[in-house]
Order: structure tokens, then C-alpha cells, then sequence
């Protein structure tokens, strides 16, 4: 008699690879992690492609496919939910473009150990207004120069990447050197597609009119939301403001309601008025107004009111009676 396949070993139809579809999906392991959101178990399925997604329904926040035969991110569905992303230990070298247009909530994707060796493919992660936490270890691309400071200029919501918390020191030096000539050139060719070569005339200042006509043509292209909010960042002139800055584009708020609110409190602050304080034309006239003596106005005198007289009804009083002495004296 049979004993039966063990519980431990696989069917051999997953040796040979599945098919991510919303049967697997079903039939998968579901369960609560430990920071309360939904989990979706794909692990070890041998699957090549993420495909069918949307047969989540958007119920899990957090979706598990590692140990998987995975070797690119396609256009993912939307799935507003999706929070972590786990994605380690596959054959991944090629992110799609807007792999992650859909999934603007997502808060924490892992991309250990796979095959990424150019920050080109992490140029995706833009469309992450919420990313705090990434991670790329085991990765080729780790090794490029300015890495780091890459990942941490580019994607202004990292808080932890590759398991090491960002400091703000981190943040304004990758800042000041990409903002530098040198810096800027050196950006540009980090996040270049790498069989692409960086046209030097994007930096240099135009020479003639051919070279203007470039210039004035790529400054035409809409500027993307990063780049508009590394604006805002180089205009804060506090360090308060560049974190509330950091927190409202964490908070996933619209660049433009960002810029709106920045150019009016900027607007109030150029204003005196609005602080409190008097324009100097004002505060001089004010001064020589107290310094002229003030003029003394001539009393009005207004005549008296003549009042009429009451006429008051004397009063008759009664004759007083004389002592009795009195009396004798006139009776003798």
C-alpha cells in the first residue's frame, strides 16, 4: 500500500512552475502579519510572471512573491491597498517603466537579491510619493558609485534603506552635491538608461542658437513631481519648512496643493503688513505726526441759559405767641 506524498514535499506540477492566476491566488496561504495587515503567501511557486493580480480584489495589504523565478515588474494593477511588497530572491533586472503608477500606496518594497545593475530601473519608484522603506541588497547595482546618495536625493520619502535609517546630514549632502555642476552631471549619468550616453550639452550654458533652441526645448517638457518638489526644497529657507515640506509629500498631498501653499506664505511673509510691521514711509509719517505740538482749540463759551423763575407762594406763618411776661409788662 501507498503512504502517500508527505505534506512537506511539492506537487510536480509546482516544480515545474505555476502560473500566478486567481486560482493559485485562492488556494494560497492568507493570514494577518504581525503589523495587522492582510498577507497574501506566493512564496517558492516557481512563478516567472506576476500576472492576474487583480484577482486580489485589493484585500491584501501586504503580498509576498519571493523565491519565485520572477525576471521583470510589469505594469501592476491597480491596487490602492497594497502597502509591502516583497520581492527577494528572484531573477529581477528590469522594472517596466510605470510598473508602480497603480500602487501609489505602497509603503515598503524589498528587491533583495536579484539581478538590478542600473539605478535606471529603480526610476520607477517615482510614482511612490509614500516609500519609506526600500531595500536592494544583494543587488549588482549596489556597487555604483553615489548609490546611496542617489536613492536618498531621488526619492525624498525614504526613511530606512537597506535596513539603515536615513539621517537628515544624508539628505542635504546628497542635496548640495547633486545641486553642484559636478553633482548634476554626475546624476544625470546615474539615472541614465545605460546603453544611453548623457548629451554634456544638457549642463553646459548655450553656446549658439542650435544649442538654445535644445535647451529651450527640454525646459518645454513638463517638470516631473520630484523634480518640482526638489524645487520647493531649494526655495525653504527654514528647516522647518523643509520638513513640513517632507511630510506633506510623504502624506501623498498634490504637488501643485503644495506649491500653491508655499507661494502664498511666501507672499504673505514678503508682505510687512502682514507681520506686524509698518512700511518705512509709514512709521516716518507717524513719527513726525507725535513730534508736532499739539493745537490747543479756543474754548467755546456758550451763553447761559436763562431759566424762569418760579414764583413760590409764601407761606403764612402764625403769629408767635409772646411770653407772659411780656404780657404783664404791656398790660401795666
Amino acid at each position: 500500500s501507498s503512504k502517500g506524498t508527505p505534506k512537506t514535499q511539492r506537487p510536480l506540477a509546482l516544480l515545474a512552475g505555476m502560473r500566478l492566476n486567481a486560482e493559485l491566488i485562492t488556494q494560497s496561504q492568507q493570514s494577518v502579519n504581525p503589523i495587522k495587515q492582510r498577507h497574501l503567501n506566493l512564496r517558492a511557486f516557481k512563478i516567472a510572471l506576476i500576472e492576474n493580480l487583480a484577482a486580489t480584489r485589493d484585500y491584501f495589504e501586504s503580498i509576498d512573491l519571493s523565491d519565485n523565478d520572477i525576471a521583470k515588474i510589469p505594469l501592476l494593477p491597480p491596487l490602492p491597498r497594497l502597502r509591502s511588497l516583497l520581492l527577494c530572491n528572484n531573477r529581477i533586472s528590469r522594472i517596466e517603466e510605470k510598473a508602480f503608477d497603480e500602487v501609489k500606496g505602497l509603503v515598503s518594497l524589498v528587491l533583495s537579491n536579484n539581478k538590478i545593475e542600473s539605478l535606471f530601473e529603480l526610476g520607477a519608484l517615482r510614482a511612490l510619493p509614500k516609500l519609506e522603506r526600500l531595500t536592494v541588497v544583494e543587488n549588482p547595482v549596489v556597487k555604483t558609485k553615489y548609490y546611496r546618495q542617489y536613492l536618498i536625493y531621488t526619492f525624498p520619502s525614504l526613511r530606512i534603506v537597506d535596513f539603515t535609517k536615513v539621517k537628515e546630514v544624508e539628505r542635504k549632502e546628497a542635496a548640495t552635491f547633486f545641486t553642484s555642476p559636478a553633482g548634476a552631471k554626475v546624476y544625470l549619468e546615474l539615472q541614465a538608461r545605460p546603453d544611453v550616453q548623457v548629451d554634456e550639452a544638457m549642463l553646459a550654458p548655450p553656446e549658439n542658437p542650435t544649442m538654445q533652441e535644445q535647451a529651450t526645448a527640454k525646459t518645454d517638457e513638463a517638470p516631473s513631481a520630484s523634480d518640482q518638489y526638489r524645487q520647493l526644497i531649494a526655495r525653504a529657507k527654514t528647516l522647518d519648512e523643509i520638513n513640513r515640506l517632507e511630510k506633506a509629500f510623504a502624506d501623498g498631498i498634490p504637488i501643485e496643493q503644495l506649491e500653491a501653499e508655499f507661494n502664498k506664505a511666501a507672499e504673505v511673509e514678503s508682505k510687512p503688513e502682514a507681520n506686524g510691521v509698518k512700511p518705512a514711509e509709514d512709521v516716518a509719517m507717524s513719527k513726525s505726526e507725535e513730534q508736532k505740538p499739539a493745537e490747543v482749540k479756543p474754548a467755546e463759551v456758550k451763553p447761559a441759559e436763562e431759566k424762569p423763575t418760579e414764583e413760590k407762594p409764601t407761606e403764612e406763618k402764625p403769629a408767635e405767641e409772646k411770653p407772659a411776661e411780656e404780657k404783664k409788662d404791656a398790660a401795666s
